[in-house]
């Protein structure tokens, strides 16, 4: 039984290894700009890394309203590409916050959730918000 339990242990411990491995590469923020200086709420400062063993995309970004009006629960959408170029993933999440007219709020260490393992860039931008009781979306 105990030989049992050592070779789980020592098994557990490569797949801890090679995930420590994996996502050292990843680690650190890849910026894109993905500001739409068109609209009237759009997201700046978009940085991104990988987590939870290679598996889940976390973001920091800021959030712009340039109405004036607040806005809350803005659906942000983030797409990665492979290096190649090629779109190989989205989500979409909601940021259940008010954004007070005229200000920016800074979102950091926002889980979107799973990513495709080959992930080399994220974009981010806003798919829709609340102002007031009317649902938002851009286009």
């Amino acid at each position: 039984m105990i030989k049992i339990l050592k070779i789980i242990g020592g098994i557990f411990c490569v797949f801890l290894i090679i995930g420590i491995i994996a996502q050292s590469g990843k680690g650190k923020y890849n910026p894109v700009d993905t500001t739409k200086t068109t609209s009237r709420a759009y997201i700046l400062d978009n940085g991104w890394y990988v987590s939870g063993f290679g598996t889940v995309a976390i973001h920091d970004f800021t959030i712009t309203n340039n109405h004036d009006m607040d806005i809350s629960d803005i659906t942000v959408q983030c797409i990665y590409w492979a290096p190649s170029g090629t779109i190989i993933d989205k989500n979409r999440k909601t940021v259940y916050q008010v954004i007070p007219a005229g200000k920016k709020k800074r979102i950091k260490e926002f889980s979107m959730g799973f990513c495709h393992s080959q992930s080399a860039r994220s974009g981010c931008d806003i798919i829709s918000y609340k102002m007031g009781n009317e649902v938002i979306y851009k286009q």
